[in-house]
């Protein structure tokens, strides 16, 4: 049984499944490479305080991926593509795929397992079933390498190993953050704690035709007990430090204290 720890980006409203209140003040998440490079502020102001239900997935905030929902009290859904459907012939046959976010949940994927060179590392200590003959074929018939776990039956060795450790009602949910408001810290930063309620099973990718290379979606929604009212689990109250600031602007930042985890959370998201 392990706990697991899952980053998300900072977000002016909570994490509630709604693009930001004022998307453009929002300096925090730019962190995270993906938002950074994907935000559009233009649009996002057009859309600012919209659930990602009310809107088309193409103006989903790149926040949507970086699990910017995780409280999010409804469903909604997201095609997904492959990475290499675009550009491989070797993956073309990979339609785009809907992935299912539930309420209060993340969609959670554990890189570090997913690549290659750490993935046969782990397989080797934890004796597990992963084929290295199955990757050099894949690679042959893309006609280039890369660095991640290609073949469905490999990537579901070490997907279903990572999540069969993450056991509901017994594996605690740490959130973090890279970066808040009124922090100072390079470290990490706790956003909120709670059980694990549910993993997902694993999604296979749809297929147009038969092709050579089968793959799955390594995402999979985790569900956590954390709400609103702090019934079972709890968020950090960043938000309500920022209100009271506002109010009292001569109040002292420094007073509040920003909590980080130590070196031994492990980083799985």
């Amino acid at each position: 049984m392990r706990h697991i720890s899952i980053r998300v980006p900072w977000h002016d409203s909570g994490w509630t499944g709604c693009v930001c209140k004022k998307p453009a003040d929002n300096v925090s998440c730019l962190i995270l490479r993906r938002v950074r490079e994907q935000r559009n502020d233009d649009v996002e102001k057009k859309l600012a305080g919209k659930t990602f239900c009310e809107i088309d997935q193409e103006s989903h905030p790149p926040c949507v991926m970086e699990r910017g929902g995780f409280m999010a009290p409804f469903e909604f859904t997201r095609n997904l593509s492959h990475p290499y459907s675009k550009y491989s012939d070797a993956h073309k046959h990979i339609l785009a795929t809907t992935f299912r976010f539930p309420s209060y949940s993340a969609a959670c994927l554990p890189f570090a397992w997913m690549l290659t060179e750490s993935a046969t590392k782990k397989a080797e200590a934890l004796e597990l079933g992963f084929e290295t003959e199955l990757e050099d074929r894949a690679h042959e018939a893309m006609g280039f390498s890369t660095s991640w776990v290609q073949t469905k039956h490999n990537q579901l060795v070490m997907l279903d190993t990572f999540f069969s450790a993450i056991q509901p009602q017994k594996s605690l949910c740490f959130i973090y953050a890279k970066r808040v408001p009124l922090v100072e810290d390079s470290r990490r930063v706790i956003i909120g704690v709670g059980w694990v309620e549910h993993v997902g099973n694993s999604a296979e990718y749809r297929y147009k035709e038969k092709g050579k290379i089968d793959s799955v979606l390594w995402e999979r929604p985790v569900q956590h007990s954390m709400r609103p009212n702090f019934k079972d689990g709890f968020l950090l109250p960043y938000h309500e430090v920022l209100e009271h600031l506002n109010l009292h602007p001569e109040e002292d930042p420094s007073k509040f204290v920003a909590f980080a985890p130590d070196e031994h959370f492990w980083s799985f998201s």
